[in-house]
């Protein structure tokens, strides 16, 4: 999806949407939903490949609202999607606030 096609990965842990501190999914998808379809959204992570460096990458939101099917430019199609295997030590879905275990 967006995440992925941005550059992040299970195991990343995101810190900033739009400019705003998150530590929970919640807060991630009330930023999220704050952006506008196709408009690039500034999101700040830990990259866990990288030793928790801190880096800012840009996703690209995108709606999975049926009516938009077909405009593939805008729609992600969610069934069609590939589940991205569990790396081992971290969950698939992404990680949210400050970690402990990684320095910025």
């Amino acid at each position: 999806g967006p995440a992925w096609i941005a550059g992040l990965r299970p195991g990343d842990k995101i810190v900033n949407i739009g400019n705003k501190d998150v530590v929970s999914q919640e807060q991630a998808t009330v930023e999220m939903k704050k952006s506008k379809v196709t408009v690039p959204c500034a999101v700040t992570a830990l990259i866990q490949a990288e030793g928790g460096k801190k880096q800012q990458k840009f996703l690209r939101p995108m709606t999975v609202k049926e009516e938009y099917a077909g405009a593939p430019d805008i729609y992600f199609n969610q069934a069609l999607s590939h589940k991205v295997p569990e790396v081992a030590g971290s969950a698939s879905k992404a990680n949210f606030g400050p970690s402990k275990s990684m320095t910025t």
